[in-house]
């Protein structure tokens, strides 16, 4: 079954997207050309005999000592299929990725998270603020190379009702 789902994807006008494809266990996983992300997810969510619809976890890999620093993976499941699908887009630092809201719309809190924890941008995500760091802060605390103790003290200010950092001390 799970070799017929990936014979149909390269018989389709997505073979060339595809970068690597392997099968673990009872998932597929798809590495992927960053470039046509959100063709493919369309199409693999629309395709009659595919029907990928639904977006079940998105979440970012940072990988320090690599040619690419971060991969994101989208967790997807076919329940007409009963089969789930890992796509994984490979990318360097600097390197935006496109939103995929207008195909999965509930993509739009992990685009959040992920650009509040890593610092990934998403083109055409209007909505990229801070979920979970305070507002100023100006790090990304799930990279590699950010410091295990931080760069800042953080203490909350009840007269001004905010948080204030102080430089560390070295």
């Amino acid at each position: 079954m799970l070799s017929e789902i990936i014979s149909l994807l390269e018989s389709s006008f997505a073979k060339r997207w595809i970068i690597k494809k392997e099968i673990q266990d009872d998932l597929i996983i798809i590495y992927l050309n960053k470039d046509y992300l959100n063709r493919f997810l369309f199409f693999i969510k629309e395709e009659k005999r595919l029907l990928f619809n639904q977006l079940i976890d998105m979440y970012a890999v940072d990988f320090t000592k690599s040619n690419y620093r971060f991969q994101i993976n989208y967790n997807l499941l076919s329940i007409s299929l009963r089969t789930r699908l890992k796509i994984k887009i490979n990318f360097c630092e600097g390197e935006a990725i496109s939103s995929i809201t207008d195909v999965f719309p509930n993509a739009m809190w992990y685009e959040r998270e992920i650009w509040d924890m890593f610092g990934i941008f998403f083109k055409r995500n209007d909505n990229l603020c801070r979920i979970i760091n305070e507002r100023n802060f100006a790090w990304f605390p799930l990279r590699k190379d950010f410091p295990l103790k931080g760069v800042v003290n953080l203490k909350y200010s009840s007269l001004e009702e905010r948080f204030l950092y102080q430089k560390k001390k070295d």
